[in-house]
């Protein structure tokens, strides 16, 4: 067993075949890509390797939370994290090729220094919700949904600073 600390890199081939396991802890504000979407947050993994039948796997699980803004009412909200995806490594020739038997495995090309952050990173990012809001009734300082507030935003605004809309409108 590896601890991140001691290696971000892996041989994913030979971390497979040997049924190595790798542990670590991820921070999103301390990422490339996640700290531009997630505010605070504490992502737990595992990167598991076993080979079988001559082919090579990897299991991810990743476990945690991440701090993402609500586009209902812009407040933090707290986004669990829970995921298990499988990896067949394959050579580069085979990644156009349909998937085996197995449907529910991505495929990553064989990778002598494969990122193990980046492939972490990268499963969270596609898991990510594209808007993501709290429920109703958690939303800080806003009515329910459908509340006249909610369908006309932009002359709720206006309503108080004594502006009037144009006949335009």
């Amino acid at each position: 067993m590896f601890e991140l600390s001691e290696q971000n890199f892996i041989d994913n081939v030979r971390f497979a075949q040997s049924g190595w396991t790798l542990h670590g802890i991820m921070m999103p504000e301390n990422t490339e890509r996640l700290r531009d979407v997630a505010g605070k947050g504490e992502i737990d993994f595992t990167l598991i390797g076993s080979a079988k039948e001559g082919s090579c796997f990897l299991h991810l699980e990743v476990s945690g939370w991440l701090n993402l803004v609500c586009q209902r009412c812009l407040e933090e909200m707290r986004w669990p994290v829970k995921l298990c995806p499988g990896f067949e490594i394959v050579e580069d020739s085979r990644l156009l090729q349909p998937a085996g038997a197995d449907e529910k495995l991505e495929q990553i090309p064989v990778d002598s220094a494969m990122d193990v952050n980046g492939l972490v990173e990268e499963e969270i990012l596609l898991a990510l919700p594209f808007s993501p809001m709290h429920a109703e009734t958690d939303c800080v300082g806003h009515g329910p949904v459908g509340s006249p507030a909610e369908k006309k935003p932009f002359f709720s605004v206006i309503t108080g600073s004594g502006l009037k809309p144009s006949k335009e409108f």
